[in-house]
């Protein structure tokens, strides 16, 4: 029996998060700077929270540790890199370390573009078309990455 409870609870907190969401979604949606985080949450739903080879461990947002604007494909709008880490709902012990970037368009609000793993890794600047992170550890270089074709590839 609280196994079946388990699972109801479950089914009704997803229930209430999807019609929280769509709910959020409308209000926010005259807002860019709440559109940004209404995007960010169904990114992290879609690629972050569900972990390990079957999705069987669930992440949290543990905390957003940067937020940098700049326009990093010259259109005049301004885009986001936000930097955050997730822990596991349960269990602990690991905590993940990520960089996802964000598009602006006007038109159609922010739009996922595409993330990085950065554990030991910061945002440290964009310039000549490079994203480049500094390492944490004082014995290694600095990180480069370009976006080709919408994706980070890292360049040194």
């Amino acid at each position: 029996m609280p196994k079946f409870l388990k699972k109801l609870l479950l089914f009704f907190l997803i229930f209430n998060h999807i019609i929280l969401f769509g709910q959020n979604k409308i209000i926010k949606s005259d807002s860019a700077n709440s559109d940004i985080f209404t995007v960010f949450n169904s990114f992290f739903d879609k690629e972050i929270k569900h972990q390990g080879i079957k999705g069987d461990w669930i992440f949290k947002l543990n905390e957003i540790t940067g937020l940098h604007k700049f326009d990093y494909n010259a259109d005049n709008f301004i885009d986001v890199l936000m930097e955050f880490n997730a822990v596991p709902v349960e269990g602990g012990g690991v905590t993940y370390y990520f960089a996802v970037l964000f598009n602006n368009n006007t038109n159609n609000g922010y739009q996922f573009v595409d993330y990085i793993d950065t554990d030991n890794l910061t945002f440290k600047e964009f310039t000549e078309q490079q994203f480049i992170f500094s390492n944490k550890k004082a014995t290694k270089n600095d990180k480069k990455y370009k976006l080709v074709n919408l994706k980070f590839i890292k360049t040194d």
